[in-house]
């Protein structure tokens, strides 16, 4: 019928079956041989044979796990009425699919909104039913409180953590209130009169908003975040306080993150992607200072607050690992992940960017890997209770 209809030769008809995963579909288009038909049609010559094999075996695992692994992920955008918005963090949960092929896990992930632990604190322990704690991006307070309760249970109970962006951020604010000794300790998003700044905007950043502008976008912040990064007028510039995009980190070497992003050859290629940022003209201030024998890592990101260097001592002298940095051309360094030690905590790692826009099914982001294989000994190790 499409081939009288559409006056389309039979064999340029390409079937596109609905399938269980989005993976499947370049297998299927393989077997409609979809590429040798564009070779003859364009008078190509092939350049190699494809090789899907490692891809068949990823697409295995997504169709046939060896276990399921139940991730609470505690957000703030993830229902509105009686609906699920599961999309308002794809990539992360894309991310997590990629990981658990690489194990062989299915991922089934539960969207928790943050508030649900401010309404009702009992609800916390509902958390004891799974197998990681992963808390998103996020701006504003709305749900702060829940976030910061939600990663306390992981730090305390040894539930795997991986903390992204905000997630970093409120676990900086949980450690230094409840290890640290900052009783109060918060951002400056969410309390600008706090005593422990642990989370603020640098200074170079405020320079660029006119003050009194300033304190008024930061009473009323999380209602006109959107319009607040598109509206640029003079001084009024307040797009220009967010560091977007690639930047360059450094790793402390030794620390669990060195691990991770060494044992899937990332340390490499990202040196590699850093050697020809630095022949791309106004690059310099996502590359900042960096050893140049040192493991360097780049990452994206999307963010106004950063963890204040005035307490960065402070909680390490407290335990807390601060295994990567970018340094700025000044010589401030803009804290990129911290951990716990594994003696400590079996994984407690957050960072300040955003890994999982470079999460692909055949290179799964290294800090979701980390986090999976904890989550896999964890739920290994609740079934060994039973």
């Amino acid at each position: 019928k499409i081939e009288t209809y559409g006056n389309i030769d039979i064999d340029h008809i390409i079937s596109a079956p609905d399938v269980d995963t989005v993976y499947k579909i370049p297998l299927n288009f393989e077997a409609e041989g979809i590429g040798d038909k564009m070779l003859d049609h364009f008078g190509l010559p092939a350049r190699r044979t494809p090789d899907w094999s490692d891809w068949i075996r990823r697409v295995s695992r997504i169709t046939n796990p060896d276990r399921t692994l139940k991730i609470a992920m505690v957000g703030k955008y993830v229902e509105i009425g009686d609906f699920a918005l599961t999309d308002s963090y794809v990539s992360v949960n894309q991310a997590l699919e990629h990981a658990g092929a690489e194990i062989g896990a299915n991922v089934e992930i539960k969207w928790v909104t943050a508030t649900e632990f401010e309404n009702d604190k009992e609800s916390i322990e509902s958390l004891r039913e799974f197998d990681g704690l992963l808390v998103p991006g996020a701006f504003g307070a709305t749900g702060a409180e829940g976030m910061i309760s939600s990663i306390r249970f992981a730090r305390e109970n040894k539930l795997p953590y991986l903390g992204l962006c905000y997630g970093l951020q409120m676990a900086v604010i949980e450690y230094a209130r409840n290890v640290a000794g900052m009783t109060d300790a918060n951002s400056t998003e969410i309390d600008k009169a706090t005593p422990y700044p642990v989370i603020t905007v640098m200074d170079e950043q405020r320079t660029i908003i006119d003050p009194e502008v300033w304190e008024r976008w930061r009473e009323i912040s999380p209602q006109i975040e959107l319009v607040a990064n598109a509206w640029e007028g003079g001084t009024h510039q307040l797009g220009g306080t967010m560091r977007l995009g690639s930047y360059a980190a450094r790793l402390r070497e030794g620390t669990l993150i060195h691990q991770l992003y060494q044992e899937v050859n990332r340390l490499d290629a990202d040196r590699q992607q850093l050697e020809k940022m630095r022949k791309e003209r106004n690059q310099g201030f996502r590359i900042g200072r960096f050893d140049e024998s040192g493991p360097v890592v780049i990452e994206r990101h999307r963010h106004r607050y950063e963890v204040s260097p005035d307490y960065v001592q402070q909680l390490e002298d407290a335990g807390l690992v601060f295994s990567g940095f970018h340094e700025t051309a000044d010589g401030t360094r803009l804290m990129e992940f911290i951990e716990l030690p594994t003696n400590v905590h079996p994984y407690f790692v957050a960072t300040q960017a955003h890994p999982e826009f470079r999460s692909r099914l055949e290179a799964p982001a290294p800090l979701f890997l980390g986090f999976l294989r904890a989550a896999l000994e964890h739920s290994v190790s609740q079934d060994s209770k039973k």
